[in-house]
């Protein structure tokens, strides 16, 4: 009599089961219910999470990278490298692209103003004496992002500060490097429109919400 198989109880066994080494592999898969086609299953079934999830994580990683981009900025529009104008009498004229909404001085023959259509600012550069009769000038033009929607600007403390209505932002330009700094404000929808700088540095902002917002230039807070 062959050696007695310790994987299962041998009373559930018959004399035949055990004198077949092969029927007792079958009667061992009767008596504990194992499935060869079930376990092939079972390891598909494994294998086919396991694809899910390595593509799960794939197209997590894809979206998160995508939503930490940051925004797109429009293109600049279309300018000339010098344009001239005419003066007439004490006015004078400076066509510019954008469409824009606001202006501050800098200084004589700098001028800077919101363009909401083209999401930036831009900058009229007078290049030639602005007593001639006809005067050159460019325009230099800094793309803020799409949707931002640029509305007010004030110059103060050397920096050109802004708002960006669509954006819900604070932003500062440095006429000299051009470098920008933008300052979030935390309430959603905020629409910052008007904007001053008081005698302290102290930058205010008026909000659609019919609040107003205080930013300290020092530690870059911002205080609604």
């Amino acid at each position: 009599m062959p050696p007695m198989d310790k994987r299962i109880n041998p009373s559930i066994l018959s004399d035949k089961d055990l004198s077949d080494k092969e029927s007792l592999d079958k009667a061992y898969d009767r008596a504990s219910g194992r499935r060869p086609w079930l376990v092939w299953l079972c390891r598909l079934m494994l294998c086919s999470l396991m694809l899910c999830s390595l593509m799960l994580c794939s197209l997590m990683i894809v979206a998160g990278s995508w939503l930490a981009r940051p925004a797109a900025v429009q293109a600049a529009p279309s300018v000339p490298e010098e344009a001239t104008t005419v003066r007439e009498g004490y006015k004078t004229q400076y066509p510019v692209p954008g469409g824009p909404l606001n202006l501050a001085v800098e200084a004589p023959g700098r001028i800077w103003f919101t363009a909401p259509d083209a999401d930036g600012i831009g900058a009229i550069i007078v290049t030639s004496d602005p007593n001639e009769q006809t005067v050159r000038y460019r325009v230099d033009f800094i793309g803020l992002g799409r949707d931002s929607e640029p509305y007010d600007l004030v110059y103060a403390g050397d920096a050109i500060w802004f708002t960006l209505r669509g954006a819900g932002q604070i932003g500062r330009i440095n006429p000299a490097t051009r470098e920008v700094a933008l300052f979030p404000l935390s309430t959603p929808d905020s629409g910052p429109t008007g904007i001053d700088v008081g005698p302290d540095g102290q930058v205010w902002v008026a909000e659609a919400t019919g609040r107003l917002s205080k930013l300290d230039p020092t530690s870059g807070s911002v205080t609604e």
